[in-house]
């Protein structure tokens, strides 16, 4: 969890937030009175009791101010907190900036930073329960619940997966991580914005990963040939036969689809966004990424919750890497067909290939079972921006 939020669970949502107005705007040292509080968000029968946060945690200190007039004095305070001086260059300025003007409570606004904050590399934010996230943000269950369906609904968040519970296999477990059952949803906080014109292409492709959960008959060779038929494009392949040898073991099948049978409809449904949360993350990465591929690390967190699965021996270890080698198959056949299918390029030559995709930057959105990619190195011009879309299939 970010920082921010491990420095200041004792405090109150409107205490959290006030406290970010006063790290963004650079207050340190400057002398603030209780006008100041209540313009950076602190409601006026809140006042004492975030003050009074703020004084515990040594983040402000009370000033002694001479009094010339009568009546009662007023109060002033400084904005002392060292910790958060080299914070300040952690917080990004869009944080505000993408939710100025609207009609939001503290509540929302603290859960926004939240997901600003806690969302990964690829804008990502995973493995966080709503009662994580409320206490973290000093709320209530409820609050934090209508916070994040606020934000969705304002199109600053996405749900990438749904949460489920899965029924316990021993299959998938070992003695490191007996609880990876529960699964939060995750989230991708929205970036891309185009302006000006655009020139819309279409890939041609549906994006589903049905064939992976579609374990119930045949055998793993037919299992496995089906997943390579739905491949975007077999010219990614350099032999189809070597992966159909090396990418799942007839143990590992077995294991996946006893495991696949035991569980409910949502746990399916939560596998196979998960799996095209991966895809998104592949996209993402950074041209500096030599043989642009998702580790077994990024695979394991996004599935299980988890980084422990390092026993060779358990099937749970096995099934990653199996995932992590179809999810860097699958993309990469995706992005050759999308951006050089027309060209006359073989797959085969690796090098050509990747000094090809070492000069694509990609951003993605996804609106209405649509994937909307702009690959930043690859637009007819600087007017114009292409944007790639493929249809993303729906749940049944």
């Amino acid at each position: 969890m970010n920082e921010f939020f491990t420095l200041t669970s004792s405090l109150s949502a409107y205490s959290k937030w006030v406290l970010i107005r006063l790290i963004m705007d650079k207050t340190i040292g400057d002398e603030l009175s209780k006008t100041d509080f209540i313009e950076r968000g602190c409601p006026y029968n809140k006042f004492n009791v975030v003050v009074g946060e703020l004084l515990n945690i040594d983040a402000i200190s009370k000033l002694k101010v001479e009094h010339l007039n009568r009546g009662r004095p007023k109060d002033c305070y400084n904005f002392i907190f060292n910790e958060f001086i080299e914070m300040s260059k952690l917080i990004p300025n869009e944080m505000l900036s993408k939710i100025e003007g609207k009609d939001f409570r503290v509540p929302v606004k603290i859960v926004w930073s939240f997901f600003v904050l806690n969302q990964d590399k690829f804008g990502h934010v995973e493995n966080f329960s709503v009662p994580t996230i409320a206490n973290a943000c000093g709320l209530k269950n409820i609050e934090a619940k209508t916070a994040v369906t606020k934000l969705i609904e304002h199109d600053l968040i996405l749900e990438l997966t749904k949460g489920c519970t899965y029924k316990k296999s021993e299959l998938m477990t070992h003695y490191i991580n007996q609880d990876v059952t529960k699964r939060p949803s995750a989230y991708l906080v929205s970036s891309l914005h185009i302006n000006g014109k655009v020139n819309i292409i279409s890939t041609g492709i549906t994006i589903n990963f049905n064939s992976v959960l579609n374990v119930a008959e045949g055998d793993k060779d037919l299992y496995i040939n089906n997943i390579i038929k739905a491949f975007p494009s077999s010219k990614c392949l350099n032999s189809s036969k070597h992966i159909q040898e090396n990418l799942m073991s007839e143990d590992m099948y077995n294991a996946f689809k006893i495991y696949l049978d035991m569980q409910p409809k949502n746990v399916l449904d939560n596998l196979r966004s998960t799996l095209s949360l991966l895809f998104y993350k592949f996209l993402k990465l950074p041209s500096s990424n030599p043989k642009k591929r998702l580790s077994i690390i990024h695979v394991s967190n996004s599935l299980f919750g988890t980084r422990d699965i390092f026993n060779m021996n358990s099937t749970l270890f096995h099934l990653c890497s199996f995932i992590t080698n179809y999810i860097n198959l699958y993309s990469h056949s995706f992005l050759f067909h999308a951006f050089f299918g027309s060209e006359q390029l073989s797959f085969r030559n690796i090098k050509a290939y990747l000094k090809k995709l070492s000069n694509i930057k990609i951003d993605i959105s996804i609106k209405l079972y649509k994937l909307f990619i702009i690959n930043h190195f690859s637009s007819c011009s600087d007017d114009v921006k292409d944007i790639y879309y493929s249809k993303i299939e729906k749940p049944k």
